[in-house]
């Protein structure tokens, strides 16, 4: 496993904070906007904030169906808004499941269309 994926796992443990979230593939596109928007405002230099899809609340891994197609979705997304959201999408694994991680890197007004 690589070092960056080691280090989201890391913070897959920790709570929900300001800067990590646990959603289900359930997710609407508005919600996923919405956050990551919301992260991109907040995080600050030299932090990321991580937003995992195919996970609950208490942080156990539900899963998602079809990570390609997940990643493809939150690409899009993210293109929505201006200034562009600086996101690297991962695919994880935990307990046999697969899981979407999200990495948000800092934004200076980040605004979506609607």
């Amino acid at each position: 496993m690589r070092p960056d994926q080691l280090r989201l796992l890391g913070r897959l443990s920790n709570g929900e904070d300001g800067l990590v979230e646990r959603k289900p593939q359930t997710v609407k596109n508005e919600e996923l906007r919405r956050t990551v928007v919301a992260f991109a405002n907040t995080v600050r230099d030299g932090q990321t904030a991580v937003l995992f899809i195919g996970v609950s609340n208490t942080g156990s891994v539900l899963g998602v169906d079809n990570p390609d197609e997940l990643q493809k979705r939150i690409n899009r997304v993210t293109k929505d808004c201006y200034p562009r959201i600086k996101a690297q999408s991962y695919e994880l694994q935990s307990d046999g499941k697969r899981f979407i991680a999200v990495e948000i890197s800092p934004s200076d007004n980040a605004l979506c269309k609607h």
